[in-house]
């Protein structure tokens, strides 16, 4: 299959990596602030950063998050069934715990395992998604080793309501109203999944895990926010989400409950100081009953932020901030239980200055840890704008994972002792945009990461042991034909690799690519046929996973203003494929809806 998917890419120079999902022709650089903690636009930051608008949600109808994630550039998922199903996301091959998960600013991530629940996001929720590959612990301290993923949800302007159903019994419904002035505005949006679902698991799952029967789930959420203007100087807003979810296993059940709220302040000290101040907590429940044995994990987080935006004339920007967060966990089983915390405070500062034709950014970070002590980490990115239309830069980056608690804590199979697991990375990336509506980006990189976390048999004690290297190669285009045709496309060539054993990384292909066309109707709707090819990957166990390509196509088409019917078709034909060994997915299955959003006067 490599060689299928570089034959596509010869004849297109060097289809770059990834910018905006699928951009109109007039909107090649949306507005970014995950990769320097500030508003800019997306192809500004020297950093490969890719955003996911409301407008390709609308247009891709995704089931679930890895709908939307898994046709990224360097992005690879990992799911153990359908809907409400665990899964996993691995960013330029970094384990999944070493993403640094953001909801509107707040730090979602569990606090026992480390790992961020993706499949509780309901993408009717989400009104924007900002990936940023590469290092980013200099800006926000622990996990942020593979990269960046914040999520943003949505700000309603008047009425909002949408259902659907298709296969295996499934039914969503989705509606919210959002509303205000200028100096208050209001949102509230609910929803609602419910699904008979397949079973999760096969034969290859083995004789303990496997159970033919249909595995259901069902699940309510709703998100919240208010923006009030203070003063001409001062901003208030409150963003918050929660999701409660019931998931049935082969031989089991678990119930799941997620929640973050962000409080911030923003104003203007004085002309060219701009401070802010945020608050956060973020709670991960989750209780399991899985064939008699009764588990339970209740954790929060609480997260605080300060931070200095300083304009030091045209062209020089620095920002200066102190961030400090408090990890608890509450877990229990038939057997064992722990209650312990941990917490993290660190200062950092981020300098980005242009001389001419010249960018620099020069960035330092220090973290203080109730467990390991302290850690340093800094990055170093040089860019250069060779002529109107094309741009390079090179980067240099440390970051570090804090072990979880239950690495450190958990009864008879933890390791108080633990050093957090480091990575060094650098990356080299080119920009090229022959014009307004055609844009070609290339980003190589290459990490190595030091002191992994591993717990081995027979003791299954974690210790830092094992070390990794990470090479890869992305590619990406996105632009517009004609006005009405619009194409991207995105390549990932990748050797994520445990230096220790020399293997392969777990489920992690050493090649992917995913191509998307959007034919746009004057009447305003589209149809939209997107094509994921992945290469072999290995599994937990030394287990192969073959290789796969499906297709999937939706239809979203106006009735009366602000009224669309939908229509999709998952795994158009129909291939048998897992994400994980002994983990069944999708057959192909039919989706139709309608969406009510009327637009606003302004």
């Amino acid at each position: 299959m490599r060689y299928r998917i570089l034959a596509l890419l010869a004849p297109g120079f060097l289809l770059p990596a990834t910018l905006a999902a699928q951009p109109q022709p007039t909107d090649l650089a949306p507005i970014i602030v995950t990769a320097n903690r500030e508003a800019q636009p997306a192809d500004e930051p020297l950093a490969a950063t890719t955003v996911i608008t409301r407008e390709d949600i609308e247009r891709t109808q995704p089931q679930n998050m890895l709908d939307l994630l898994r046709t990224q550039a360097g992005v690879d998922v990992s799911s153990n069934g359908g809907l409400g199903a665990f899964s996993s996301v691995f960013l330029r091959g970094a384990e999944s715990d070493q993403v640094l998960v953001l909801i509107d600013g707040v730090r979602a991530a569990s606090s026992t395992a480390g790992l961020f629940s993706f499949q509780q996001l309901n993408p009717a929720q989400i009104e924007r998604i900002e990936i940023v590959r590469g290092p980013r612990s200099t800006l926000y301290g622990s996990d942020a080793i593979g990269g960046v993923i914040q999520i943003f949800t949505r700000k309603l302007d008047g009425p909002s309501v949408s259902i659907e159903g298709g296969s295996y019994d499934t039914y969503r419904t989705q509606a919210g109203y959002g509303g205000g002035g200028d100096a208050v505005r209001y949102s509230v949006n609910g929803a609602y999944v419910d699904s008979d679902g397949f079973s999760a698991s096969n034969e290859r799952a083995g004789e303990f895990v496997f159970d033919p029967d249909d595995d259901g789930y069902d699940e309510a959420s709703v998100t919240a926010s208010l923006d009030a203007m203070l003063s001409k100087r001062a901003n208030l807003s409150v963003n918050g989400w929660h999701s409660g979810g019931q998931l049935e296993l082969d031989q089991g059940l678990t119930d799941t409950r997620n929640s973050t709220i962000g409080l911030n302040l923003d104003f203007d000290t004085l002309p060219g100081w701009q401070q802010s101040f945020g608050l956060g907590y973020a709670r991960d429940d989750q209780a399991t009953d899985f064939s008699g044995f009764f588990s339970s994990a209740e954790t929060d987080r609480v997260t605080f932020n300060w931070q200095n935006e300083l304009s030091l004339g045209a062209g020089h920007q620095l920002t200066l901030g102190a961030d400090y967060y408090r990890d608890a966990g509450l877990y229990a089983d038939d057997f064992s239980a722990y209650d312990e915390d941990a917490n993290d405070i660190g200062v950092y500062a981020n300098l980005r200055s242009t001389f001419g034709r010249n960018d620099v950014q020069l960035g330092l970070r220090y973290d203080e840890h109730s467990e390991f002590g302290g850690r340093t980490t800094g990055q170093l990115a040089l860019g250069r704008q060779f002529t109107e239309s094309l741009r390079g830069f090179a980067a240099f980056g440390t970051a570090f994972r804090a072990p979880s608690l239950n690495d450190l804590f958990f009864p008879n199979f933890s390791n108080p002792e633990l050093d957090p697991e480091r990575s060094r990375s650098t990356e080299l990336g080119v920009h090229f945009q022959p014009s307004t509506v055609h844009l070609f980006t290339t980003n190589l990189f290459y990490t190595e990461i030091d002191d992994l976390i591993s717990s081995n048999p027979p003791a299954f004690i974690p210790f830092n042991v094992e070390e990794a290297t990470i090479k890869g190669l992305e590619f990406g285009y996105a632009g517009s034909i004609a006005t009405v045709w619009n194409l991207s496309a995105n390549v990932t060539l990748q050797d994520a690799r445990n230096d220790t054993d020399d293997i392969e990384l777990v489920r992690r292909p050493d090649h992917k690519a995913a191509f998307g066309l959007t034919r746009n109707f004057t009447s305003g709707g589209s149809i939209y046929t997107e094509v994921l090819l992945s290469g072999d990957r290995t599994d937990v166990g030394n287990v192969s996973l073959p290789g796969y390509g499906i297709a999937n196509v939706s239809l979203q088409y106006p009735l009366l203003d602000g009224l669309f019917a939908e229509a999709r078709v998952e795994n158009l034909l129909d291939k048998e494929y897992e994400l994980a060994s002994g983990f069944n997915t999708s057959d192909r299955a039919g989706y139709v809806g309608l969406r009510y959003t009327p637009a606003q006067a302004d």
